[in-house]
């Protein structure tokens, strides 16, 4: 079975962030290992840490080395919500691109109005 590569050449696995994200929070308020993650996603430890390693790149988790090759990982609740989706397409689209007009002036009012019906 041919598995798909990204554009360096490596191949794609089938985990997504959140997923490894979860992985990490189950294992809270601990900071985990990529063996743990792994386990708790059913992939390898490398996998995981690829990932891992993605998500810190991307500054979603944070790691620290704390021996010769040891590296633990956490979420930074400052930092992390819960739920964002960082790939979700709202925060791709053109500010203010709904298509009701809006009026500036009356800002508080809408965002009020908005806040009061959830």
């Amino acid at each position: 079975m041919e598995r798909d590569r990204n554009d360096k050449g490596q191949f794609t696995g089938s985990v997504t962030d959140e997923q490894v994200l979860d992985a990490v929070r189950t294992v809270a308020p601990e900071p985990a290992t990529a063996t743990e993650v792994g386990e708790e996603l059913g992939v390898t430890r490398k996998a995981a840490w690829e990932h891992l390693t993605a998500l810190h790149e991307d500054g979603r988790v944070e790691r620290k080395k704390v021996g010769g090759r040891s590296v633990v990982w956490w979420l930074d609740d400052d930092r992390t919500t819960a739920g964002i989706n960082p790939d979700d397409a709202f925060w791709s689209a053109t500010p203010g691109s709904s298509e009701t007009p809006t009026d500036a002036a009356k800002a508080d009012e809408y965002l009020a109005d908005a806040l009061s019906n959830e």
